[in-house]
């Protein structure tokens, strides 16, 4: 786990090339949060918590698979640990939307899997969570992330945040605003237990905009990691951001909006 005071320079260190690419959901997320300090007051405002600041944070943060499933660990994009619990983000920007646990299940092994990540869950959830068939409707990502954040929080406020970045040419925070307001009414979370959609409207620098055009060759793959890898952290070198909006999602129809002064 990573102090807040480190760079995100160090950050960058532990991000694979493949996530460094400039189209994925991990540059603009790293970029949005370099200055930790501005992203932590303006996440701490948006949730109407006093404040983060004496937090630790933890980039690709893992949630192992435990019990006698076996699997891939959940690999929460920022996970924020501050003495009352846990907030764990996930970027998102030009990904697709991922499959839902009715597509993703089908061996014995997950759905014990399953079971394991709802079994994390389950302590934070007014009633028994039922298998069948509403959970297989619930995005499968999006719920080991739930369970994650409910891992991390070790008894204490969960809070899971999906920070979508929309440009002119990607708009999915409806979307996601959708498949959180969906899990929301499926798993039925107590107070301790909060989803909610952070937008952040971007538009993409000169800078990125070269860089992008150099993904096209694969042989030049290496240098635009190592572009991204140098620049992300610089403030607005390849990102502009506006002021983002975050909804808090519950178990009625309709969202709560708070204005967040931008953190970059």
């Amino acid at each position: 786990v990573m102090s807040r005071r480190h760079t995100c320079a160090e950050s960058l260190d532990r991000i694979s090339s493949l996530d460094l690419k400039p189209t994925r959901s991990t540059a603009p997320l790293l970029a949005w949060w370099a200055d930790r300090e501005k992203a932590l007051a303006a996440t701490a405002k948006g949730l109407g918590v006093p404040s983060l600041g004496d937090s630790t944070i933890c980039y690709e943060h893992p949630t192992v698979v435990g019990g006698t499933g076996r699997g891939k660990a959940s690999m929460t994009d920022i996970l924020v640990r501050y003495p009352g619990g846990a907030v764990a983000i996930e970027g998102k920007w030009t990904e697709p939307r991922y499959p839902t646990v009715r597509d993703w299940r089908g061996s014995m092994n997950k759905k014990v899997v399953l079971s394991h990540w709802l079994g994390l869950i389950r302590p934070f959830c007014c009633g028994p969570l039922q298998e069948q068939p509403d959970v297989n409707n619930i995005v499968y990502q999006m719920l080991h992330r739930i369970a994650s954040a409910c891992h991390a929080a070790d008894g204490g406020q969960a809070t899971v945040i999906y920070q979508v970045f929309e440009s002119i040419d990607h708009r999915h925070g409806d979307e996601y605003a959708a498949d959180l307001q969906l899990a929301s009414k499926i798993l039925g979370p107590e107070p301790r237990l909060r989803l909610a959609l952070m937008r952040v409207p971007l538009e993409v620098t000169d800078a990125w905009k070269e860089m992008a055009e150099l993904m096209g060759d694969k042989g030049k793959a290496a240098l635009v990691a190592s572009q991204a890898r140098r620049r992300i952290s610089e403030i607005g070198a390849l990102f502009k951001f506006e002021p983002a909006r975050v909804q808090m999602v519950g178990d009625r129809d309709d969202l709560t909006t708070l204005r967040v002064t931008p953190p970059i």
